[in-house]
């Protein structure tokens, strides 16, 4: 009998290659997906922690302010009236952004205290942020209400104010732009690792095809690669360096400045009134006066100089190579540029803005660039104390 040829039940080659392209074609188009959600996620990120760290840093300052005014109504440096209604306008302000700090809100976006390290400096213990913000407010709030005959250097709410306020919120908050800073390079660094393994996918499908048809899809993910890390770095708003980038170029760039014996300034810089300007006209407007004034600042910059946006309306430049005298030459020149640049409201109308600036010089004493940055923070709120739009230097 002649046996009959054997039937073949395996699935034929080509419909096997089909199956391997098309599922490789889905899962780079899933990671390429990915990829660009990733890089949003960071963007968004990027921008809630500098709204939060922004925030907090208001919190600083208008417990400086409250204290200031505890003081001035007490020394009768002020007229009383006028500085009761100041006082209670900067603890309601306090309190305010403190609520949304405590809990987080969406517009503006403002991140909740999320981690362990943040609820810890909020919640936990006698000595929690939420505590002592309390604390601090309540005697706010009494010596508002207390009668002008008794509100004198000896008054133990201002004495209780002022012991909050250096020794308990300062500290307490410096710690808590820390954690959020921490927090955001923690989830940045997750991200970024998750993205270079779906690099590697990537990369084992890419080498399993022909390199012909999987080329332009390989640049694609290339290309959201760089957008992550130009997002880890950059600001948003303006494509300047952000906190950390800043701080890590200038402290590179300390060190071999420290090692060469050149030369290095560093300006803190403020844009006055920013929050009236967003108040009056809104926060369009307000984005429209921090973008005219980067333009007008680069325009006053060398190649070799380094421009970091530190939060809100607060900046800083570190220039390299650089005397004293040539520092406030160019930090002249960027008050002076900003105070002429019209920016042009929702409405049609003109409006023109100004900025205070501190100018310092690292000494050879200075261990890294945070004692400068320190320095040049000093000045610039001696240079709004004497009236704003202007420079100083120690």
């Amino acid at each position: 009998m002649v046996q009959q040829p054997a039937v073949s039940t395996s699935t034929p080659i080509s419909q096997r290659t089909t199956a391997i392209y098309v599922t490789a074609l889905l899962v780079i188009a899933s990671l390429s997906i990915a990829s660009h959600l990733l890089t949003n996620a960071i963007i968004q990120r990027q921008a809630a922690t500098a709204g939060t760290v922004n925030m907090a840093g208001r919190q600083r300052m208008l417990s400086q302010r409250v204290f200031r005014i505890a003081l001035q109504m007490a020394d009768g440096s002020a007229d009383f009236v006028q500085a009761r209604i100041e006082l209670i306008d900067a603890a309601a302000q306090m309190e305010r952004e403190r609520e949304q700090l405590l809990h987080g809100s969406v517009s503006p976006r403002i991140l909740a205290p999320a981690s362990p390290r943040l609820k810890t400096i909020y919640f936990d213990g006698p000595e929690s942020l939420e505590k002592m913000g309390t604390q601090f407010l309540n005697h706010a709030k009494h010596l508002a209400a207390t009668p002008r005959k008794d509100v004198t250097l000896q008054n133990a709410e201002i004495a209780e104010i002022g012991v909050l306020q250096r020794q308990k919120l300062l500290p307490g908050l410096e710690a808590a732009v820390a954690a959020y800073q921490k927090d955001s390079e923690e989830a940045i660094e997750h991200l970024r690792n998750t993205m270079l393994v779906m690099l590697l996918l990537m990369l084992l499908l890419l080498l399993s095809e022909a390199l012909f048809l999987y080329r332009p899809l390989f640049q694609k993910l290339k290309l959201s690669y760089s957008g992550l890390i130009t997002a880890a770095r950059t600001d948003p708003l303006t494509g300047s360096l952000n906190r950390r980038a800043f701080l890590e170029d200038c402290s590179n760039l300390f060190l071999r400045s420290k090692r060469s014996g050149a030369s290095t300034c560093m300006l803190a810089l403020d844009l006055d009134h920013f929050k009236s300007i967003n108040d009056t006209w809104g926060h369009a407007t307000g984005d429209r006066v921090i973008l005219e004034f980067v333009a007008a600042v680069l325009g006053c910059l060398r190649s070799y100089d380094r421009m970091g946006r530190l939060g809100g309306e607060e900046f800083s430049i570190l220039l390299p190579n650089t005397v004293p005298e040539t520092a406030l030459s160019i930090a002249e020149a960027i008050r002076s540029a900003a105070a002429q640049t019209p920016v042009t409201t929702e409405t049609g109308e003109q409006i023109y803005f100004s900025v205070s600036i501190g100018v310092a010089v690292a000494m050879p004493g200075d261990g890294d660039i945070f004692a400068v940055l320190a320095r040049a923070d000093r000045n610039l709120y001696a240079a709004k104390e004497r009236g704003r739009n202007r420079v100083a230097s120690i």
